[in-house]
């Protein structure tokens, strides 16, 4: 029996067909992917909470429990020896007397510019440029091995105090290079950097709204879904 092959129209036909289910079928793909930085972001919130955990039970950078009201003045405990030069009663990132541990027992890493000297050192930053206790910005900026821009602040001493980190993902001269915002004349539906805030406890939220639902959402996969969420609040 003579074998039969396909006709030019049978082939056209089947080719047309694939191309119209692919593009019926390609947006709902796509959305139900995660967004390309939202694994990123979340890697940032893992290192600056690793990194701020372990200076925090540290002794001899910060002191997170407060001294009872038996403790002299001017004392505290390092190693569980009272030093009569630090600051006292201070409790966990408002201790910002400079570290009795030797390598960071430099001035730079005291006042409001301690701990944003010394994330940037914990994160491993290069090309580093050190927030300044004399400047009224106390901003330290670094990039990092894995090509992404750091900038960490100290904001709103009024309402306590606390500290920001904005990371830049893309750094390709195409890149957006901001935050989400859905209103407004600052509106970026595509963000490319996302903001993170601590606070004197060492705990950290996100920023902005994007970054806000992908902590809350850490296992959601549906990138249209953090999108939506992000918009409603």
């Amino acid at each position: 029996m003579k074998k039969r092959g396909f006709t030019l129209a049978e082939i056209l036909i089947t080719l047309g067909i694939i191309a119209v289910a692919s593009a019926i079928l390609a947006p709902a793909i796509m959305n139900m992917r995660p967004d390309r930085y939202k694994f990123k972001v979340l890697e940032c919130y893992k290192v600056i909470s690793e990194a701020t955990e372990a200076m925090l039970n540290n002794p001899e950078i910060y002191y997170r429990k407060p001294i009872d009201s038996s403790t002299p003045t001017n004392a505290f405990l390092t190693n569980g020896t009272l030093n009569p030069n630090t600051q006292y009663g201070c409790n966990g990132l408002r201790c910002n007397e400079k570290p009795t541990l030797s390598q960071f027992n430099d001035n730079k890493y005291s006042g409001v510019c301690k701990y944003p000297n010394l994330i940037a050192d914990f994160l491993k930053l290069e090309n580093i440029t050190y927030c300044n206790n004399s400047s009224p910005s106390c901003i330290a900026t670094g990039h990092r091995a894995d090509n992404t821009d750091w900038t960490i602040s100290f904001v709103s001493p009024q309402a306590g105090g606390r500290w920001r980190i904005d990371v830049d993902l893309d750094l390709s001269a195409n890149s957006s290079n901001c935050t989400y915002q859905n209103t407004g004349n600052n509106k970026c539906l595509s963000p490319d950097t996302f903001s993170f805030t601590i606070n004197f406890n060492g705990d950290i939220s996100g920023l902005d709204q994007l970054t806000r639902v992908y902590l809350s959402n850490m296992a959601n996969t549906d990138k249209s879904a953090d999108f939506e969420e992000a918009a409603e609040q």
